[in-house]
């Protein structure tokens, strides 16, 4: 988090956007940037803490269906 936060530090309050691989997602860190106005697209480790189980894989949900989550003003899909 704290590299992303560093990188992130000369656009601060541009209302910008940032990219991350799985590695730096996560929900704290896209809190974070939210309160610099800077938004975050990220993809997310499957074993990540973050994520609801409701969200994880499931042998019980239909092939290529997708699931949307909201909590404030971050989605995750």
């Amino acid at each position: 988090m704290n590299i992303v936060k560093q990188l992130a530090k000369s656009i601060e309050g541009a209302s910008r956007n940032i990219t991350t691989d799985n590695f730096f997602t996560s929900t704290q860190l896209a809190e974070d940037m939210l309160k610099k106005q800077i938004t975050m697209v990220g993809t997310i480790r499957q074993n990540n803490l973050d994520i609801p189980n409701e969200m994880k894989p499931s042998l019980s949900r239909e092939v290529h269906s997708f699931l949307f989550a909201l909590r404030e003003h971050i989605t995750m899909v």
